[in-house]
């Protein structure tokens, strides 16, 4: 599955009621790659145990043999560098009308979300700002 193929399934209402379809490892880590490469402005947001970390960033490498991704945020934290172990992790990417369960990420402008589930109960989401129009 191809990333085209990816964003034509999930808007088909048929398949999800809510849109999001879970995805390999390497599906995602394509989407990482693409990310990477058109140096997509990310907000990232890490919920577990209570706490929640999010933050504007970039995904600065993604390594799919290690399973595991680089993440540049920007906070005024001594480390804006975020190294994401992501073996084990589950993985579904939906659209921006797919995510009622995250309101607060609805006033902006988006064009995708990756959803991680973590073996540890951690949990992550990237969420994709649309590029803006010329």
């Amino acid at each position: 599955m191809n990333l085209s193929t990816m964003k034509r399934s999930a808007a088909a209402p048929a398949q999800n009621r809510n849109y999001s379809i879970r995805i390999s490892a390497e599906e995602a880590y394509l989407l990482f790659a693409k990310w990477r490469e058109s140096e997509a402005k990310l907000h990232v947001a890490f919920f577990g145990r209570g706490n929640r970390v999010a933050s504007p960033g970039t995904i600065v490498e993604s390594y799919a043999k290690e399973e595991s991704i680089v993440v540049l945020v920007a906070t005024d934290a001594p480390s804006n560098v975020w190294s994401v172990p992501l073996h084990g992790a589950r993985f579904s990417y939906c659209e921006p009308m797919a995510m009622p369960r995250f309101p607060q990420y609805s006033d902006g402008k988006w064009a995708a979300y990756l959803t991680v589930e973590m073996p540890n109960g951690f949990s992550a989401l990237f969420a994709e700002r649309e590029a803006p129009s010329l």
